[in-house]
């Protein structure tokens, strides 16, 4: 696709994806980068640049802006929701991370997912009786 266009920011996207695969950092970065530099609304170029390069080279408070620039860009879609709750939770930003979990779990009454339960009720450490109760429900 990049051979016959190399203005495609999913092309980009999918060879920073396949370098984050191969834990080649400084290739999922350009190519990750360069996807939201091309289509800097597009919510999931932001989610892919935060959860598959800025994570997992430790960039937390990087992941939480680009996080947060998806959700202000599609703040309804659950994958980002949850993508942003986990980030803030990476972050230590409890505050902010509990009521995305909470909400998450929620919106789901029929079957909370079990991993909305899971991030929730480590966000919850020190409420061990919220925390017990999220995995009860």
């Amino acid at each position: 696709a990049l051979s016959l266009d190399d203005q495609l920011a999913e092309a980009h996207a999918a060879v920073g994806s396949y370098a984050a695969l191969d834990w080649d950092w400084s290739g999922a970065e350009k190519s990750l980068t360069r996807a939201v530099q091309l289509a800097p609304g597009w919510a999931h170029g932001h989610l892919m640049y935060a959860m598959m390069c800025l994570v997992p080279t430790g960039r937390i408070r990087q992941a939480t802006g680009e996080m947060l620039r998806a959700h202000e860009l599609d703040p309804l879609t659950r994958i980002t929701r949850s993508m942003l709750a986990e980030v803030l939770y990476f972050n230590r930003d409890y505050s902010r991370a509990i009521p995305e979990f909470e909400d998450l779990v929620k919106s789901d009454r029929a079957a909370p997912p079990a991993a909305g339960r899971y991030w929730l009720s480590l966000g919850l450490s020190g409420q061990e009786g919220r925390a017990i109760e999220v995995w009860g429900a």
